[in-house]
């Protein structure tokens, strides 16, 4: 996959998080409204594909859990930016969280 200059890709593991995912992908869109944010589902029985796609995030599935590193491969594969940053989809961004 040709890689975009133009941003950042923020991979994110997840392996049952659509509760953890609800409350943090609008503040990360906000925080980060130029990257790509790309969830990398690791085998979730929960809601968290569903999640991702209310918010508008892009998704890749493994069918069964192959564990974060795993997963971590997987979304720099997929990421279409030429800088990737990792993060645990338990962060949480404050209010006071500035970009600058």
């Amino acid at each position: 996959m040709a890689k975009s200059q133009s941003s950042i890709s923020i991979v994110m593991p997840c392996l049952n998080e659509a509760e953890n995912l609800d409350a943090l992908l609008p503040k990360l869109k906000e925080a980060q409204p130029k990257a790509e944010i790309l969830v990398v589902n690791d085998g979730s029985t929960d809601r968290s594909v569903e999640v991702c796609q209310q918010h508008g995030i892009s998704v890749v599935s493994h069918p069964t859990s192959l564990g974060s590193g795993a997963a971590i491969k997987t979304g720099a594969r997929n990421a279409t930016s030429l800088w990737t940053q990792t993060a645990n989809t338990h962060l949480q961004i404050s209010n006071g969280y500035s970009t600058n």
